[in-house]
């Protein structure tokens, strides 16, 4: 049986596919400088990031963040925002088709 990578992994592998890099290089570096993204880079994995998770990652968030581990940090939250809402929206129909 084979696991899922974890979000982490594919945040530092998309870093990486986008910039030519490996994930060693990746997870070494602290911020996104270091590995010289640039803007168009960014969007491209925020997109990547977009579609394979299924979520929208807010531009306003998307600005503050200077690391991959703040991206994943990021990603991994709206995720966890998605998945709650949902869930709030799964039990609200259940509740509403009940009555």
């Amino acid at each position: 049986m084979t696991s899922e990578p974890s979000i982490k992994d594919v945040v530092i592998d998309m870093v990486a596919k986008e910039i030519k890099s490996t994930p060693e290089a990746v997870r070494s570096a602290t911020t996104l400088e270091e590995l010289k993204v640039d803007s168009l880079e960014i969007i491209e994995i925020v997109m990547a990031l977009e579609d394979h998770f299924k979520i929208l990652i807010p531009d306003r968030e998307l600005k503050a963040c200077k690391s991959v581990d703040e991206l994943f940090g990021l990603v991994e939250r709206v995720i966890k925002e998605k998945a709650d809402a949902d869930a709030a929206g799964q039990g609200a129909g259940t509740a509403g088709g009940a009555a």
